[in-house]
C-alpha cells in the first residue's frame, strides 16, 4: 500500500526525552489546527509583493501578480518503541522556526545518515578555522573526502540509499544533520510506522564500523543551550578577566612581523603588545565585548585589521560535569574522556627533548629577529626565513623552514603565540614541508636557494627532524584545544613522513 503512495518531501526532527510539553518545543505563540488524526501548529505570514519585484520599480500589476506568504507549520507525533514514548516533530515551509532549539536531540539526522546510507555524495564540516563543504560524484565511501576527523566537525552528510538495502524505506537520498531530509512515500496517515524505523535506525551504532566512530567526541551545542553556556561565560568573565581558560584570539591570520600592537575603542591612547581581556577592563560581558573594537597597529603606526572583541573571544567552560568550548562564536560540547586523551597525548609530546641546539633567551623581540640570532647561536645553523621555494607552479611558494641546523638536520619553525591562528599556521606550514622531505627535485630547489650563500648540499640526508618553536610573552601557556587535535595529527603526519625521524616542540618563555 505504502507504494502506491505518494512521495513527501519530509524534515523530521527528534525531541529530547525530557521534554514533556509543546509549549517547550514549540516557540513563542502560534495557532493550532485539530482534528481526529492529527494537531497542527502554524504561523501564517503576512502575504506581501515577492521582494524581487522592487527590480521593476515596484510596478503596481506586479505586485498584485505575485503576492505570497511564508507558512509555517509544525506536526508533532509520538510513538512508542520497546516501552518508552518518544516525540517526533516535522516541519512544513519555514516551521522549522517555530522550534525550541533546546528542545531537539543535536544531529539526529546525521546520526541516521550514517548508520543507513550505502554511499556517502556530499560531506559539510568545520575546524577552528572554516567551514567546507565536499561533494563528490559517484558512490564513494569515506575515505574519497578530504575530510579530517582529527581536526574537523562534521555538521552535515548526504547519502545514497540502494534499492536493495533494509533502509529502502527511507528512499534513495538523506541528508542529516540536526534534522533528517528524506523523499518518502508516507502521509499523515502511515507517518507513524516511519518514525517508529527511525528510531530503530538512530539508536543503530553501524556508523562506528563505518569509521564514523569520531562524532562521539564532540559536538555543536544546539542553539538553546547557549543561553545557560553564555550566563556561565559572563559570570567567569565579571569574576576574573585573568582566567587562563578564557582569552582573546585573532579571528584571522595577520602578518606578526609587521605587528606594532593593538588598540581598543575604549581606549584609543594606549598600545598593546598583545591581547589580554585584563587591558580591555573589569566587569565584563559578551554583550560589552560586542561594543568594544580591537584594531591591529602596524610599525607605520595604521590600522589595516579590526574585530569586535566578542569574535576573538574564546573560552573554556565547564558546566553540569561537561566541558564546553567557545571559539569563533560557536559553542562545542567535548566528551569527557576525548578531553582527558588528548591532553596525555600532547603531554607527551612536549615531555620529548629536543636535539642538542643551542637555544637563545627570548627577549619578546620581533619573530624575525629571533630566528637571526637562533641561526647566529649555532655554528652550522642556516638561516632559512621568508626563503620560499617555487615548487609545483609559479603561484605556489613553499618555506623549507626559518632555520636549518645541518649538525642534528632539523628544519626549525618558529613563531610567537598570540593565539590558536598563528600556532595552525605554524604547524600546518610544518608539515607541508616535511612531506616534501622525500621529494629529491624540492630538495634539489632547496639546494639551489641554499648554494647562492654558502656551499652545501643535502646528498646523504635522510633523516631529518622537524621542531616547532613557540616563543611565549609571559610566564604561563597552555595551547588552546583545537590547536592540541591539530598538533597531535601532525605530530603523527610527520613522524610517519619517508625521510623524517622525529618531530619535536620547544617552547621558550620570554626573561623580560
Amino acid at each position: 500500500m505504502k507504494n502506491s503512495q505518494k512521495s513527501n518531501k519530509l524534515s523530521i526532527y527528534l525531541i529530547k526525552d525530557e521534554v514533556q510539553s509543546e509549549e517547550q518545543i514549540i516557540e513563542g505563540k502560534s495557532e493550532k489546527y485539530e482534528n481526529d488524526k492529527f494537531a497542527l501548529h502554524f504561523k501564517q505570514k503576512p502575504i506581501r509583493p515577492a521582494v524581487w519585484v522592487n527590480f521593476f520599480n515596484n510596478d503596481k500589476e506586479l505586485q498584485e501578480k505575485f503576492k505570497s506568504a511564508s507558512n509555517q507549520a509544525v506536526l508533532l507525533r509520538k510513538i512508542e518503541f520497546d516501552g518508552k514514548i518518544h516525540t517526533f516533530a516535522i516541519t512544513f515551509g519555514t516551521g522549522h522556526c517555530m522550534l525550541n532549539d533546546v528542545a531537539i536531540v543535536p544531529y539526529f539526522g546525521l546520526r541516521v545518515v550514517l548508520n543507513t546510507a550505502d554511499h556517502i555524495k556530499k560531506m559539510d564540516s568545520r575546524n577552528d578555522s572554516s567551514y567546507k563543504s565536499e561533494q563528490i560524484y559517484g558512490n564513494s565511501d569515506f575515505l574519497a573526502f578530504s575530510f579530517d576527523s582529527e581536526i574537523d566537525f562534521l555538521t552535515k552528510v548526504t547519502g545514497s540509499i540502494n534499492k536493495e538495502s533494509d533502509y529502502k524505506v527511507l528512499g534513495t537520498t538523506i541528508t542529516g544533520g540536526h534534522m533528517l531530509s528524506a523523499t518518502v512515500k508516507f502521509n499523515v496517515d502511515t507517518i507513524d510506522d516511519l518514525l517508529v524505523k527511525l528510531y530503530e535506525f538512530y539508536i543503530l551504532e553501524k556508523y562506528k564500523d563505518k569509521g564514523f566512530e569520531f562524532i562521539d567526541k564532540m559536538e555543536k551545542c544546539a542553539k538553546g543551550e547557549e543561553e545557560k553556556l553564555y550566563n556561565k561565560l559572563n559570570d567567569e568573565l565579571k569574576e576574573s578577566p585573568k582566567n587562563n581558560k578564557i582569552l582573546l584570539e585573532f579571528p584571522e591570520i595577520i602578518p606578526f612581523e609587521n605587528i606594532k600592537g593593538f588598540k581598543y575603542s575604549n581606549n584609543k591612547k594606549k598600545i598593546y603588545d598583545e591581547l589580554r581581556l585584563s587591558d580591555i577592563g573589569s566587569d565584563l560581558s559578551v554583550d560589552k565585548l560586542k561594543n568594544i573594537k580591537i584594531n591591529v597597529i602596524d610599525t607605520e603606526g595604521n590600522s589595516e585589521h579590526s574585530w569586535r572583541a566578542s569574535d576573538c573571544l574564546c573560552a573554556q567552560i565547564e558546566l553540569d560535569e561537561n566541558i564546553y568550548i567557545f571559539s569563533h562564536n560557536n559553542w562545542y560540547k567535548l566528551n569527557t574522556d576525548f578531553v582527558s586523551k588528548t591532553n596525555d597525548t600532547v603531554k607527551g609530546i612536549l615531555s620529548k627533548d629536543c636535539p642538542n641546539i643551542n637555544w637563545p633567551e627570548y627577549k619578546k623581540v620581533y619573530e624575525d629577529e629571533y630566528n637571526k640570532s637562533l641561526t647566529e647561536a649555532n655554528e652550522n645553523a642556516i638561516y632559512m626565513h621568508g626563503k620560499c621555494i617555487e615548487y609545483g607552479g609559479k603561484n605556489n611558494k613553499i618555506e623549507f623552514c626559518d632555520v636549518y641546523d645541518r649538525n642534528t638536520g632539523s628544519l626549525i619553525h618558529v613563531k610567537i603565540y598570540a593565539c590558536s591562528k598563528p600556532l595552525s599556521h605554524l604547524f600546518q606550514q610544518g608539515a607541508v614541508s616535511a612531506s616534501l622531505l622525500k621529494d629529491s627535485e624540492y630538495l634539489k630547489k632547496v639546494e639551489d636557494k641554499i648554494q647562492k650563500k654558502l656551499e652545501f648540499s643535502f646528498e646523504g640526508k635522510t633523516n631529518f627532524n622537524v621542531i616547532f618553536c613557540i616563543l611565549i610573552k609571559h610566564n604561563t601557556f597552555e595551547i588552546p584545544f583545537f590547536s592540541k587535535i591539530m598538533l597531535i595529527n601532525i605530530v603523527k603526519q610527520i613522524n610517519n613522513t619517508k625521510n623524517c625521524k622525529k618531530c619535536y616542540i620547544k617552547i621558550i618563555y620570554s626573561i623580560d
